[in-house]
């Protein structure tokens, strides 16, 4: 009896090894997606709050002649993740009630993984806020 229960777990011996190598690279996988979409999300949540922020700020001082420099000195503070460099910020005025700040943000995938969808490895994130002036 003995015999045979051994001679059935030798010819299993590489199956765990086999099925670990089927998924690793799947948990590795998901893993990477995970990370780059907390990026990228965490990212996107700064770039509406540097466009909601700057539209705060020009509404605030909509007289000062040198708006659009103070808006974007504001966003730039605000930038918490990254380079600030990175940022670009658009102030507009849309008739003569309304002002509109858009903030473009440049981002790096976190891992080589994500080339496989984002050729350049870069993700331009966008938000646009339109408030009203007084």
């Amino acid at each position: 009896m003995k015999r045979r229960i051994s001679r059935r777990y030798r010819r299993e011996t590489g199956q765990s090894i086999v099925e670990a190598a089927y998924v690793i690279p799947l948990l590795i996988l998901l893993l990477c997606g995970i990370l780059d979409f907390g990026w990228i999300f965490a990212n996107q949540l700064e770039v509406n709050n540097c466009s909601r922020e700057g539209a705060r700020f020009a509404v605030v001082n909509a007289d000062d002649p040198d708006l659009s420099s103070l808006v974007t000195g504001r966003v730039a503070s605000v930038a918490g993740l990254g380079d600030a460099g990175d940022i670009t910020v658009d102030v507009d005025f849309v008739g003569s009630q309304d002002v509109r700040v858009s903030v473009i943000k440049r981002v790096q995938v976190l891992t080589p993984l994500a080339g496989i969808f984002v050729p350049d490895q870069e993700i331009d994130l966008e938000s646009t806020t339109v408030m009203r002036i007084g």
